[in-house]
């Protein structure tokens, strides 16, 4: 997708100020929904991963450092949760889930890396 085109997927949360449906934005920096009626309503949200946090429970989400621009992975919640991660989440190749940790070798335990059940996962 060209940055900063919009889409409206079916999963789009609504406007807080009841302005709609919000669009999925694109930019370099990775993506986030924008209220519809851009520029009259500046409201935004971000993208949610289904993964839970594993301090909070509430969704995790992708973001990119303000310093060097290198995507993590942070709790939704912030700043009353400071849940991050420095990897990014990939779908996990036993389950099809979306996972955080490294993929374990077979026979070397279990080490699946969800935020809801164990793994590489630091809390």
């Amino acid at each position: 997708m060209t940055p900063g085109l919009a889409t409206a997927p079916s999963t789009a949360p609504p406007c807080p100020d009841g302005h709609g449906a919000m669009l999925l934005r694109q930019v370099r920096t990775g993506s986030f929904y924008s209220c519809a009626t851009y520029p009259a309503c500046r409201r935004t949200a971000p993208v949610l991963i289904d993964l839970p946090c594993p301090r909070c429970r509430a969704p995790l989400t992708v973001r990119s450092s303000r310093k060097t621009g290198k995507p993590f992975t942070g709790c939704s919640n912030y700043p009353a949760c400071t849940y991050t991660a420095s990897t990014t989440p990939h779908t996990c190749a036993s389950c099809g889930r979306p996972c955080l940790g490294l993929e374990s070798a077979p026979g070397a335990g279990s080490s699946t890396g969800h935020a809801s059940g164990g793994g590489d996962v630091d809390v």
